[in-house]
């Protein structure tokens, strides 16, 4: 299959563009809390006013962005819009990382299309929150321990690159999985651990400094979550049987990615393995958000497919290739006469990205929020 790399970005910018717009500035329970946040920086709330809601200063970039914007375009329309921007960033990354891990453009087709309408993206990515935010700076953050090569590169970037990190754990803490991925990629690549601990203690004292600041301890917001997970689902609860709590976060694993993309990445994995070409990569996009969120599960945190899903920079180019291959497959064995079966590959691999943003737009539906009438209450 040949598709242009023009082409393909362009029918992912269209993607994008119709799930980003129908999908503005949903407000979930938890919107309040950001909005206020906002408003705290604006100086229209006090600490105490904040209430349990003064937790979300541990993430300040998205409602301090709000802010700013909110005397230009208002509150709630602040954090969709910059939430949509980051949106169509991330697709556009996304199709980047994937290019890099699998040198094919019709992959990162794939891929970015199926991101930008993953269930999770729909539901959350252009809300009144800040996952989106989260799913940005994991995203960038693996591409750039990649395309740098982060276990040799100068220090120099490593510390831009640690930087940009830690910003990323000031917008959403699972941001900080992209240290695991680091770890991982230097343990399989054999590269320098000295750079694993410079980002290590950037990133830490960054995050420490800035808690420091606001009053508010890690460990505090950390046992604040295993209370809420506790109350809200006793079977996430640190009482719960460690199998119990393994088959949730499976579970969870099932939810942000739907059979579909877990049987997809099963045959592209098999494909990777038979080739074993940027295995290291492959791993280590994949299992840093897997063992931070199993961590957490683990720990009795709770567990969610919005944190599940920041597995998403291993799982969905490995599901690219699943499909690319099960695309030339079926037309291979459809088309045997003269072998021309590239463009009835390209056919079948169209169709099946069709499918599925059809498929996860029917399942979504009642979160349409659209530009005419944004901020809905699912």
């Amino acid at each position: 299959m040949h598709l242009g790399k023009r082409g393909a970005l362009a029918a992912v910018g269209i993607i994008t563009a119709l799930e980003a717009f129908t999908h503005i500035g949903q407000m979930y329970p938890d919107s309040a809390s950001y909005i206020n946040t906002a408003l705290f920086f604006e100086g229209e709330v006090s600490r105490a006013g904040l209430g349990n809601a003064y937790f979300r200063l541990l993430r300040p970039v998205v409602p301090f962005v709000a802010s700013l914007l909110n005397h230009v375009i208002g509150i709630e329309a602040s954090f969709a819009v910059f939430n949509l921007m980051l949106w169509f960033a991330s697709s556009l990354l996304m199709f980047k990382l994937t290019e890099l891990l699998t040198e094919r453009t019709d992959a990162a087709f794939v891929a970015s299309s199926f991101f930008t309408a993953s269930i999770p993206i729909l539901l959350y990515g252009g809300a009144v929150l800040t996952d989106m935010s989260g799913y940005f700076f994991v995203l960038l953050g693996t591409y750039l321990i990649l395309k740098l090569d982060l276990g040799r590169a100068t220090y120099v970037k490593v510390i831009a690159s640690s930087l940009v990190v830690a910003l990323g754990v000031l917008s959403r803490e699972f941001a900080a999985s992209v240290i695991v991925t680091l770890v991982i990629w230097v343990l399989l690549t054999r590269g320098s651990w000295r750079r694993v601990v410079l980002m290590t203690l950037i990133v830490a004292a960054i995050a420490f400094a800035w808690s420091t600041a606001v009053g508010i301890s890690y460990n505090s917001w950390f046992s604040y979550n295993v209370i809420n997970a506790s109350q809200n689902a006793s079977f996430e609860s640190q009482n719960a049987p460690l199998t119990l709590r393994l088959w949730t976060w499976i579970r969870t694993i099932r939810d942000a990615f739907r059979p579909e993309i877990l049987l997809l990445a099963v045959v592209g994995g098999a494909s990777i393995l038979k080739r074993r070409t940027k295995l290291s990569a492959f791993a280590a996009s994949l299992l840093g958000p897997a063992i931070v969120t199993l961590g957490l599960a683990v720990l009795g945190a709770g567990t969610d497919f919005r944190y599940t899903f920041t597995m998403f920079p291993g799982m969905l180019p490995i599901a690219s290739l699943g499909v690319i291959w099960l695309a030339n497959q079926v037309a291979a064995f459809l088309i045997r006469k003269n072998g021309h079966s590239e463009k009835m590959a390209t056919i079948l691999t169209i169709l099946c990205v069709v499918v599925f943003i059809i498929e996860m737009n029917l399942i979504t539906m009642r979160f349409l929020s659209l530009p005419w009438n944004p901020y809905v209450a699912p």
